[in-house]
């Protein structure tokens, strides 16, 4: 890794360097390539580069980009990330005209943030890679989909603030990880029989078929909780599981493998008496491990004896559970009832942590 803002580690299979980089583009650009020299005709297991991303770049980092692939690099992450964004910064163009099959033939992982990413047309992908990772990235959503089902075995996808303008569709039969933040899609449908993780922020509505899952727009309460309802349907075997709600529904389905369940509940003061319906959620998952709920702080705070009185629950053994985290926590009465059925039905518990400031969400 070489790091434009303080001390980077170029992380190769063949040994380590430290450097120190407090210095202009031209200083960083010629320790950079010196660095490289080292490393001519070697190996490079891990080449990562982290600079704020200017115009004089563009060539250095073409070479950059041919010097990783041609030392058979496994593991390729661009950070040309601006300490301000503004809409007005230009991004590096990712060169795939400098790219060959052969040389591509070994990528396993991609990150990349703040670069314009798109495949053109005909190109056949990176038949080796695992885990793609976009972060700020202008990108074209029919190259995207081409390239992705065009690699053998993709694991791992995660697409953060990339404007898909459009219906993502992707058939993945080895995905077990995606996470899609904000990035402005229609809709999102997933086509995956392994899926462990399913992370999504965005306006939702959701299709169900056996083993795919499917996400869109969606506006109206009574739609949302028919679309949460089939999305928790459509991924019965996840086992890591954050759920970003607006509104919470009684749940009736079973997560047997859910193992973490993270739970943003962003309510609304006239929506208290469903925060009852989280017990519903967590007694579904007989094996879960870890419990994390982050609730909103509403303009109005009642306390444990004001509030919304939750009807009586039988008794529930939370078996597995080792370790819960709660913030926002305001001493709302259906607050203090969760947090009382929870802890007081939880033998294997080990740690509680409560802090009445609130997670950004």
């Amino acid at each position: 890794m070489v790091n434009h803002y303080g001390c980077g580690t170029p992380n190769f299979q063949k040994g380590r360097r430290n450097v120190k980089l407090e210095d202009l583009p031209e200083e960083f650009i010629e320790n950079v390539n010196a660095v490289l020299q080292e490393y001519d005709d070697k190996v490079v297991e891990r080449f990562e580069i982290k600079i704020e991303f200017e115009d004089m770049l563009i060539d250095e980092l073409n070479n950059w980009v041919t010097f990783a692939v041609q030392s058979r690099t496994k593991n390729l992450a661009f950070d040309l990330v601006p300490d301000i964004l503004t809409g007005s910064h230009d991004r590096y163009m990712f060169p795939f005209h400098l790219l060959d099959e052969k040389s591509v033939s070994g990528l396993q992982s991609i990150q990349l943030s703040y670069i314009s990413f798109k495949p053109p047309l005909g190109f056949k992908g990176f038949p080796s890679l695992r885990k793609l990772d976009l972060n700020l990235v202008h990108v074209n959503r029919e190259s995207l989909e081409v390239m992705l089902h065009s690699c053998h075995n993709p694991q791992w996808l995660s697409l953060v603030r990339c404007y898909l303008d459009g219906k993502l569709h992707l058939v993945l039969s080895h995905l077990r990880y995606i996470k899609i933040f904000q990035c402005k899609t229609t809709m999102v449908e997933v086509h995956t029989a392994k899926l462990d993780t399913f992370i999504f922020d965005g306006h939702l509505i959701c299709s169900y078929y056996p083993k795919y899952i499917s996400c869109g727009k969606c506006t109206h309460l009574a739609a949302f909780q028919d679309a949460v309802a089939t999305l928790l349907k459509g991924i019965p075997s996840v086992r890591n599981l954050t759920l970003h709600a607006r509104w919470l529904l009684d749940n009736r389905h079973s997560f047997s493998n859910l193992r973490h369940l993270q739970l943003l509940m962003n309510l609304k003061t006239e929506d208290a008496n469903k925060i009852h319906y989280a017990v519903s959620l967590i007694r579904a998952a007989p094996l879960i491990e870890k419990l994390e709920v982050h609730f909103g702080c509403p303009h109005h705070v009642w306390f444990s004896d004001k509030g919304y009185v939750a009807p009586h629950l039988e008794q529930h053994e939370y078996s597995y559970l080792k370790n819960m985290h709660i913030t926002g926590y305001k001493g709302e009465r259906g607050q203090l009832e969760f947090l009382k059925d929870v802890v007081e039905n939880a033998p294997a518990l080990e740690s509680v942590t409560i802090e009445n400031s609130n997670l950004h969400m």
